[in-house]
């Protein structure tokens, strides 16, 4: 289980990123939208795509930018959990530490809650170039 931490302040390009992920899983064919939160809004929205085959589910969550959207990001995946769908990855935004500690922390410990044994990735969009990031996240996604 991966927990991939796409990094930045406000308006940086995070939930854009997210959303480019969610637009190439879905047209290679290999996965179906099972259930979305927001689906046509880019700044709040939430995805859980189901691999056709293997059945592995991938979470794509945008906003952690309050403690309600981090509230709901917590709820989706608990609702998905619990509905026994095999969540393999979770994407998500998270502000930088530096920025926001209390939503970097809050975001973490939610989803070190719910997959403690996850394995933890963090994509800085400051310290990378934009077609390094969407590079290097396309092999992770």
């Amino acid at each position: 289980m991966q927990l991939i931490f796409i990094i930045g302040p406000a308006n940086t390009g995070k939930s854009t990123l997210i959303k480019q992920q969610y637009d190439r899983l879905i047209k290679t064919g290999d996965y179906i939208v099972v259930d979305s939160e927001n689906p046509t809004t880019l700044s709040d929205f939430r995805f859980l795509l189901q691999h056709a085959i293997t059945k592995e589910c991938i979470v794509l969550n945008s906003p952690t930018d309050e403690h309600a959207c981090i509230k709901a990001m917590e709820n989706f995946i608990e609702k998905q959990l619990n509905g026994g769908y095999n969540i393999v990855k979770v994407v998500t935004s998270i502000r930088d530490y530096n920025i926001n500690p209390v939503l970097h922390t809050q975001t973490k410990r939610v989803l070190e809650k719910l997959f403690p044994n996850a394995t933890e990735i963090s994509v800085n969009l400051m310290q990378m170039t934009s077609s390094t990031v969407g590079s290097m996240l396309n092999s992770l996604v």
